[in-house]
Formats: C-alpha cells, sequence, structure tokens
C-alpha cells in the first residue's frame, strides 16, 4: 500500500543534503518578523542545539498543496506523521546534523570549519511517497533548520494529541486548515481548547 507523506520537512521544500534536487513544487508566500527570523537561527545554530529543541515536540503545519500536517518527534529518533488522507499514521526516523556553512585557512593553510549550522532530517518507509512531487520514501531528506521552523505554524512541546501510541485520531480532511487547539479538542473530544500549549516556535500564518 503506498501511504502519502509530505514530512514537514524537506520534502515541501525540495532541498536535501545529498545535492540531489527533488522535482519542482509550487510555491507559496510565509511571511516571518525579525524576531521570528533570529528565534529561527538561534534554534538552528548548530545541531545539538536544535535536536534540544525539537525532541519530543509536535509539530504542525499547513499549506494549499498538502493541507494539515502534524508530527511527533520522539527523543528516540522515531517520528509519527500525521497526513491528510492517510487512514494509518505514518512511522519514521528523524535526526540533526552539523553542515559546514564556512571553512577557512589557518597561516599555514590548512582548512579548519569556521561555522556550521543545524540540519534536520526526516526518513520514512519506501511504501510512501510524496503526493505532490512524486517522490518516493526510504532515504533521508535534509533541510537547514531555520527551513523547518519557517514552513512550519507550531511546534509545541510533549506529545500533545498522542501521536506515539501509533493510533490514528481520525483521517484527517484533506486541504482543511487546523490548529493544534482544534484537533486538541477534537482529538480528546474536549469543548474547550487546552489553556496553553508550550511553544518552541509559533508563526502568526
Amino acid at each position: 500500500m503506498k501511504i502519502g507523506y509530505s514530512a514537514i520537512s524537506a520534502i515541501a521544500m525540495g532541498i536535501v543534503l545529498t545535492g540531489c534536487q527533488l522535482p519542482s513544487v509550487p510555491t507559496y508566500t510565509v511571511e516571518v518578523t525579525e524576531s521570528q527570523q533570529k528565534l529561527m537561527k538561534r534554534l538552528s545554530k548548530d545541531q545539538g542545539t536544535l535536536k534540544a529543541a525539537m525532541a519530543e515536540t509536535t509539530t504542525r503545519s499547513w499549506n494549499p498543496y498538502h493541507g494539515t500536517q502534524v508530527e511527533y518527534l520522539a527523543a528516540d529518533g522515531k517520528t509519527f506523521l500525521w497526513y491528510p488522507g492517510n487512514s494509518i499514521l505514518l512511522s519514521g526516523s528523524w535526526k540533526t546534523q552539523n553542515v559546514e556553512t564556512q571553512t577557512r585557512a589557518d597561516h599555514e593553510g590548512k582548512k579548519f570549519v569556521a561555522s556550521n549550522i543545524g540540519y534536520i532530517c526526516f526518513k520514512y518507509g519506501s511504501n510512501s511517497y510524496n503526493p505532490v512531487t512524486g517522490q518516493q520514501g526510504g532515504s533521508w531528506q535534509c533541510q537547514p533548520g531555520h527551513q523547518y521552523f519557517f514552513h512550519s505554524n507550531e511546534v509545541v512541546k510533549g506529545d500533545v494529541l498522542g501521536l506515539s501510541n501509533g493510533q490514528l485520531p481520525f483521517v484527517m480532511p484533506k486541504k482543511v486548515r487546523f490548529s493544534l487547539s482544534e484537533l486538541h479538542m477534537r482529538t480528546k473530544g474536549q469543548e474547550q481548547a487546552p489553556e496553553s500549549f508550550s511553544y518552541v516556535w509559533k508563526n502568526g500564518e
């Protein structure tokens, strides 16, 4: 069975660490403030900082091509992706790593790394694919951490929707915009939204 995914990650961005360009995807506009730009860069300044920020978080993203996607990133490197139209949660893996952004030479001409940037990477099963690009799963797809935040609407601490149990709350309607609060109320059977989430990142959409 082929399972759709977008990976709230490099798939939606067309960026891969290996240098292999993914099929082109439609673009759309996302706006962030100057303070948000600084936060994105601070959270992804290196792989350790990025890993600490993203471990045990739930991310929600929305775009007009995939709809609402939600993913829980466990501390042990497992992921649980809730993708529109899927009848099951898509399990995968995530990791962070450093990528050299600048190298310099010392007085003897020996090169050394002057700075790194944290990248976040995702891998899903070979039976999965991106419905928009046609990209097949089964290999790591990576992108700079700040770009991951750029295309994420909410990142909160904790498994707030209980996705780590592997059970799909319900089939997510395609191309419908939900907030985490709305999904929380629906999955928990509550009439009121939770008082607050512990946000790592949030944009104004």
